[in-house]
């Protein structure tokens, strides 16, 4: 047998293998979570708006499984106002302490698919918001589309968040 015929032989089983540990890997990795799933809210960038203008404000909410912080924030390009809180989450329901304030409040939340403000593909509706904001915010679901949509704006939420 020749050399290059035992390297080709080599790398097909190499490959073969890579396939079937793939393929193995996908049946018994965890499904997506479903889009009503209440763990979504951890971890993703929420945007009541898309903003049209430099000066327009956007409303934003992030909380970080991490750390158990979250982030509310009302921002345009030109100013910015945050304000951090620590969290407890069971199932559907946030318990927030903001430490500046000394303030905590209890809050219900629901997480699903929509489409009502395009690129983004999830909705998060609050029953109440105890920074004053809005009651619902939009997210991506895929972390990929996420990143190209959202850029910079994600990335600094995730910042303040301690992470």
């Amino acid at each position: 047998m020749s050399r290059s015929s035992t390297s080709t032989r080599a790398l097909s089983l190499v490959g073969v293998a890579a396939l079937a540990a793939l393929a193995v890997w996908h049946l018994i990795s965890p499904a997506a979570a479903p889009a009503d799933d209440p763990t979504l809210l951890l971890d993703r960038p929420w945007f009541d708006s898309k903003p049209d203008k430099y000066t327009d404000y956007v409303q934003a909410f992030y909380a970080s499984r991490y750390s158990q912080t979250s982030v509310f924030q009302k921002a345009s390009a030109y100013d910015f106002h945050f304000e951090l809180a620590t969290f407890r989450r069971d199932g559907s329901k946030l318990a927030l302490a903001f430490p500046q304030t000394g303030k905590t409040a209890d809050v219900t939340y629901t997480v699903r698919a929509c489409n009502d403000l395009p690129p983004f593909d999830l909705c998060l509706d609050l029953d109440r918001n105890p920074w004053g904001g809005p009651k619902r915010y939009f997210a991506m679901k895929a972390q990929e589309d996420e990143s190209t949509a959202l850029g910079k704006a994600g990335q600094a939420l995730r910042l303040h968040a301690g992470e």
